[in-house]
């Protein structure tokens, strides 16, 4: 799972793009720019949930 970015904030400075074009347009962007950077480190493995079993590595 990957978790880029909240869209609705409770900030009421921040705002939504007017048009759903470009709202598509920014989680476009957003999402590529996420995919692009580095991998982040799982430093806790299964902290919110269990271990997958058929994830497992033996």
């Amino acid at each position: 799972m990957v978790i880029i970015e909240q869209l609705a904030e409770q900030d009421p400075s921040a705002a939504l793009p007017p048009t759903l074009d470009a709202l598509v347009d920014q989680v476009q962007r957003m999402l590529q720019s996420g995919l692009d950077s580095p991998d982040a480190p799982v430093t806790t493995r299964g902290k919110f949930v269990e271990p997958l079993f058929f994830l497992d590595e033996e």
